[in-house]
């Protein structure tokens, strides 16, 4: 999924499995899985 930081809108999506999503301050998503991997989206500089 893809923000806007300034009004909290969704932009795009991204496929992936999770039951919670926690959003950075820089932008980075934190989807949780039941997985004990962490994964990390970051937007593009």
């Amino acid at each position: 999924m893809h923000f806007d930081m300034k009004t909290g809108k969704m932009l795009g999506r991204i496929p992936g499995r999770s039951h919670q999503l926690g959003i950075g301050f820089d932008g980075s998503l934190y989807p949780a899985t039941r997985s004990a991997t962490l994964i990390v989206y970051r937007p593009k500089k």
